[in-house]
């Protein structure tokens, strides 16, 4: 596969204004290049920065992304990938990759999968189960 393959261009797709303005006030705030990328091979943290193995074209090490952006970007394709696209591209359907995001930053969504602002509440030790 290569990232110019089709199933990749498919995780490229747009997203609603709605889900992306969602996604950049609420979620990526709260979230890591370790927490979303964390399982590609070869990955390796460098404070905030990280490489590892290009999803898409499977070059080793040259699938990077900084500090601060939700996106990493291979130097061998050329190919950019942000951090909901790489969710979606993993789950059967939007809804299911919303779920998962808002859960790795602790953000719930409704039962119907709207949207919410709010993060979880930590639990104190004295809230019952």
């Amino acid at each position: 596969m290569t990232c110019r393959d089709k199933t990749m261009r498919q995780s490229h797709a747009r997203l609603a204004p709605e889900l992306r303005a969602w996604l950049n006030r609420v979620i990526y705030p709260r979230l890591t290049h370790q927490q979303v990328f964390g399982a590609l091979p070869g990955f390796t943290d460098r404070h905030g920065d990280f490489y590892a193995d290009c999803p898409g074209c499977h070059q080793k090490g040259t699938f990077y992304g900084l500090r601060g952006r939700h996106v990493g970007e291979c130097k061998s394709c050329g190919r950019v990938i942000g951090w909901f696209a790489f969710i979606r591209h993993q789950m059967l359907t939007e809804n299911d990759a919303i779920a998962y995001i808002a859960g790795l930053a602790y953000v719930p969504t409704g039962p119907d999968g709207h949207l919410i602002d709010e993060p979880i509440p930590p639990k104190s030790a004295g809230d019952p189960l």
